[in-house]
């Protein structure tokens, strides 16, 4: 049966109208995001350790006595100029010197009798006896003179843990103590340090402390003086970690001479460490424009006219704040106008300004 041309025109516009509903349905079915478009910059990257830290002295120690006791006098006042094995300090040794004096009579005698043994025993054998019997007068005087000499040299340890001398040339920082109080042994009394051997101490993470190596440039910002920076190089990196501090490692900056900075042992502050930049500019995204697959590749999402599409590319220097992007990008690179957007392949973009 032929067809009239007027039913031919009805076919066409009943197919035409059905494949515009499905077309329409089927795109209205696509996710819609909201996006912005993100420019590809151009800059230098930087990448640096940033962390806080404390100025300490090379040399630097707590002084306390090596036993109990009441202090006598401190001879030196804080601020004072020490020299090395100098006499600052003493606790009231009356009752050790005389367990001293004691001690020393008690060798002296014991030396005495020794001598008086072997003379009598050159000068009248009979009366000693045989050379046995000789021998075993000579070991108990021998061991009335050990006990005796034991005991003198540990009287005078004991006096001699009564004072506290200076173990380098230095500076009286702070004196924790006064005398006629009592103190214990080991308990903190003075504390001196060299102030013209001063030094910046950071702690770093096992991560960090891989990124970092001996000559290693450093800008310190002390917060006495935050307008001001000190400039510094590494000259020392622990060689162990310690469970007590996290297990970080010690890193040492040698601070160089600013007339505007005078930096004091305890004062905090914050030191950035360049580990790596780029010889110039370079193409560039803000690292948290770029993402990750579950393979860890990069990628950015474009813009393929209206849809949504995953963009691999290669990432070069990852610093503090930009990513240099290797790959080039002829298409418009998006991202969600917020932190919870959730983008994926294919959705449909709309773009806010």
């Amino acid at each position: 049966m032929k067809l009239s041309r007027k039913r031919i025109i009805l076919i066409i516009v009943a197919v035409a109208a059905i494949f515009g509903l499905w077309r329409f349905n089927s795109v209205s079915g696509i996710k819609t995001v909201s996006v912005k478009k993100v420019e590809i910059q151009n800059v230098q990257i930087s990448k640096t350790i940033s962390v806080s830290g404390a100025v300490k002295s090379k040399k630097d120690a707590q002084l306390s006595f090596g036993t109990s006791g009441r202090i006598k006098n401190i001879n030196i006042q804080e601020g004072d100029p020490v020299n090395t094995n100098q006499l600052v300090a003493a606790l009231d040794a009356q009752t050790l010197s005389s367990n001293l004096a004691a001690a020393k009579s008690s060798l002296d005698g014991a030396e005495k009798d020794m001598e008086l043994y072997i003379e009598n025993y050159e000068s009248n054998q009979d009366a000693v006896g045989g050379m046995d019997e000789y021998k075993i007068g000579v070991e108990k005087n021998q061991t009335l003179v050990d006990k005796a000499t034991a005991t003198y040299r540990a009287a005078q340890g004991q006096v001699r843990d009564t004072y506290i001398y200076t173990p380098f040339e230095g500076k009286v920082v702070s004196i924790l103590k006064k005398p006629g109080e009592s103190v214990i042994s080991g308990e903190k009394v003075l504390h001196i340090a060299d102030l013209d051997q001063l030094y910046f101490e950071i702690l770093l993470d096992q991560e960090d402390f891989g990124l970092v190596k001996k000559g290693m440039k450093a800008e310190i910002i002390l917060d006495s003086y935050q307008n001001d920076t000190l400039v510094g190089e590494i000259y020392e990196l622990q060689d162990f970690t310690d469970p007590a501090m996290d297990n970080n490692f010690k890193v040492k900056i040698l601070m160089s001479a600013n007339e505007k900075v005078i930096p004091r042992i305890g004062m905090t502050g914050d030191v950035s460490l360049l580990v790596e930049n780029t010889p110039g500019e370079v193409s560039a995204l803000v690292y948290d424009e770029i993402f990750f697959d579950d393979l860890n590749k990069p990628f950015v999402w474009v813009l393929d006219g209206a849809i949504i599409k995953k963009f691999e590319i290669e990432i070069g220097l990852e610093g503090d704040i930009y990513t240099e992007i290797r790959t080039p990008i002829d298409k418009s690179v998006v991202i969600g106008v917020n932190s919870d957007t959730g983008i994926e392949e294919g959705y449909k973009a709309k773009v806010i300004d």
